[in-house]
């Protein structure tokens, strides 16, 4: 089922390439949930179907994991830029205290000064922490599920597949 899904020709829809098995509307919709404005729906579709391609889901259960793990990864680099942005407005901010303290200072020294104030003053570091680790916990999960999910099918087709080609023994009269 597999192979045949990959062969399938499917038309290419105008958000971005399109595997066989997300089904037609699915990839739209996810991304118009989970981009924000300034944000790329195109690259999330891009991101998904590139993990589609990869894990090669089969019904509903598989791409409904499949589509977790896409939105724990994005939510994930998104708390990254989060992360960063909130360090640079802390330097931005910090700069002309910093230059009338120190005649030189060294970009790593900037950033250490900038983290400590940001974690001492505001939660928004540890929060963002938090999050990143709920993400990264998300998407190791859903990825284990997806793969156990896999791997047992195969496993069942496997013993169906053995039971189909065993040979009936002969009645014995």
């Amino acid at each position: 089922a597999r192979t045949q899904g990959a062969k399938s020709p499917a038309p290419t829809p105008p958000h971005g390439r399109h595997h066989p098995s997300l089904g037609p509307t699915t990839p739209p919709l996810l991304a118009r949930a989970i981009c924000l404005t300034n944000e790329s729906e195109p690259q999330l579709l891009d991101l998904l179907a590139e993990y589609t391609d990869q894990l090669q889901p089969i019904g509903p259960v598989e791409r409904d994991l499949v589509e977790a793990i896409v939105v724990a990864k994005w939510q994930e680099h998104r708390i990254w830029t989060i992360q960063t942005a909130t360090l640079d407005l802390r330097m931005e901010g910090d700069a002309p205290e910093i230059d009338k303290t120190f005649q030189t200072i060294d970009p790593p020294t900037r950033l250490a000064i900038a983290f400590g104030r940001e974690a001492d003053k505001s939660g928004s570091l540890a929060l963002l922490l938090r999050y990143a680790n709920s993400h990264r916990r998300a998407y190791e999960k859903s990825l284990a599920l997806l793969l156990n999910l896999q791997e047992s099918s195969v496993a069942h087709a496997s013993r169906l597949a053995g039971e189909q080609s065993e040979p009936h023994s002969a009645q014995r009269g």
